[in-house]
Formats: structure tokens, C-alpha cells, sequence
């Protein structure tokens, strides 16, 4: 198996290595054909990776938050509800969503129930879904499929 991230410079060589070993006779023109589509395809496959999450945030009774933030440094969206009923929405770190961890974020919370999700937008009152991730992989395979022809 060829590791293609260890030599970037070299990429076009390696694809047509494969080919070559696949019994292509035309590989080399089909790569530099359809170069800047595998880039485009390789640049769609990424779109939505590093991106920050997105997260509701507020503290109401309602459970009609439309505020949201993005959470560069946390990687989960946070919905805690207290007995009384009112409703805390916020980025938090992963490895904080602990009932133990969010006793001591929340001291003067004597009760709660909660709950952590880490896709974008999901701690609203209804999720959004993935969205963002979904039309990378779409494009991709838009993309990869025109190189094809």
C-alpha cells in the first residue's frame, strides 16, 4: 500500500502507478486529464472537516432558542434542563458532559438532566442534522463522477 501523504509531491506518480498496476495503457493522460478534478474532489472530501461546531446557545423557559455560536475551542453542544424547568443551551467540551463535571460548572443547579451531542446545531429543540457534511460527499461524488466520463 502506497502512503500518499508522505509524499505530496508526488501524488500524479503514484496514482499512475496504480492505474499502471490495474492494466490501464492510458493512465497517464487519464490522470493529467482529470488532475484538477481529483483536486476538487480531494478539496469537497475535506470541506467540512476543522470546521468549529455550532452550538444554541441560551437560558430560557421556552425552548425556542435561536441564538447560536460558533465553539472554537469546544467540540460538543449542551442542553441541560433543571427540575424547574429552565433550559441552559452552550458549547462545552466533550469530555466535560459528565453529570459529576456539570455539578461543579453548575453549583447553584441543585437538579438537572442533560444532554450532549456534537454535530452542529443539535441541541435545539429539533436537530438540524448534518447538512454541511452531506453536500461535501454530494459534491464529491458530483465531481468525481464527471471526472469519470
Amino acid at each position: 500500500m502506497v502512503d500518499i501523504f508522505r509524499v505530496p509531491n508526488q501524488l500524479p506518480d503514484i496514482l499512475l502507478s496504480l492505474f499502471e498496476q490495474a492494466g490501464s495503457e492510458s493512465a497517464e493522460i487519464k490522470i493529467m486529464a482529470n488532475y484538477p478534478g481529483m483536486c476538487l474532489v480531494f478539496c469537497f472530501a475535506i470541506f467540512g472537516l476543522g470546521s468549529a461546531i455550532r452550538c444554541f446557545t441560551c437560558k430560557d423557559n421556552t425552548g425556542s432558542c435561536t441564538n447560536t455560536q460558533d465553539c472554537p475551542s469546544d467540540d460538543a453542544c449542551l442542553t441541560l434542563t433543571e427540575t424547574g424547568g429552565q433550559i441552559t443551551r452552550q458549547c462545552i467540551k466533550g469530555s466535560d458532559c459528565d453529570f459529576n463535571r456539570l455539578a461543579q460548572m453548575f453549583p447553584s443547579v441543585p437538579k438537572f438532566t442533560f444532554g450532549c451531542c456534537s454535530n452542529d446545531l443539535c441541541n435545539g429543540a429539533t436537530s438540524i442534522g448534518t447538512g454541511k457534511p452531506l453536500l461535501g460527499l454530494l459534491a464529491s461524488l458530483a465531481v468525481m463522477w464527471w471526472c469519470m466520463q
